[in-house]
């Protein structure tokens, strides 16, 4: 995994079964935050929207537009539509309505041609960044040769749960709040050490193997919440 710890790191230690979360709370311990190596780069210039009669119809997440806006036929306004004005010669502004808020994360989406990518989480990928002085200008790297995948800093580590996540292969909806069956928010990047063997959990929410949870189980953000360290997760929507 990448040099630095993430936002919300948190080490479990267990060598046993066990059902009752009560029973190993406290085996949960909050690790130490590094993450001065991270930071922000200059965004490029976003390349011009081609104009052609064939609308796109889909978001950068993957998910459906609507052909009409607000259910009316407006001049100019069918699927992507490029809201900044042609005659201000600015960047590409490509929106449209989505038939599926909870796909997108909201009623409208972003469309290509400068499409970001994003975590296996669904989180917005920082398009440069740098890392442990390596530079990234394409979104997704792997700048300190550490892990096996290609990672990326996120825009909003609140969506995350901490400041970077592994890169999606392709599109991806927009993430649900995971929390607890009691109502508490999830805290993301925790691990476990399970006979020996350590596991990462950057989802919220994991069942780590070799432990009887009974289902996924997170640590939570606020201890106040649940009454402790640990939850048993709501399924998500």
């Amino acid at each position: 995994m990448p040099a630095m710890r993430p936002m919300w790191a948190w080490v479990f230690v267990a060598g046993a079964l066990a059902q009752d979360l009560g029973a190993v709370k406290d085996l949960f311990e909050k690790a130490g935050v590094d993450e001065d190596d991270l930071r922000a780069l200059e965004e490029d210039q976003p390349i011009q929207a081609e104009t052609n009669d064939e609308r796109v119809r889909t978001t950068c997440r993957g998910c459906d537009c609507y052909h009409p806006w607000m259910g009316q036929e407006y001049a100019g306004l069918t699927y992507c539509t490029d809201f900044n004005d042609a005659s201000a010669h600015l960047p590409p502004s490509m929106k449209c309505l989505v038939h599926n808020s909870h796909c997108e994360g909201g009623t409208e989406g972003q469309c290509g041609p400068n499409c970001p990518r994003y975590t296996t989480h669904g989180c917005e990928c920082a398009r440069n960044w740098a890392a442990s002085g390596h530079e990234c200008r394409d979104s997704c790297c792997n700048p300190t040769g550490t892990t096996a995948w290609d990672w990326c800093m996120v825009k909003d580590p609140s969506c995350q749960g901490m400041a970077w996540g592994p890169c999606a292969a392709a599109e991806k909806p927009a993430p649900p709040q995971r929390k607890t069956s009691k109502g508490c928010k999830c805290a993301n990047g925790w691990s476990v050490n399970v006979e020996g063997g350590v596991q990462h959990c950057y989802d919220f929410c994991c069942s780590p193997p070799g432990l009887d949870l009974g289902g996924e189980v997170c640590v939570v953000q606020d201890e106040a919440c649940e009454g402790q360290r640990i939850g048993r997760c709501r399924p998500p929507h």
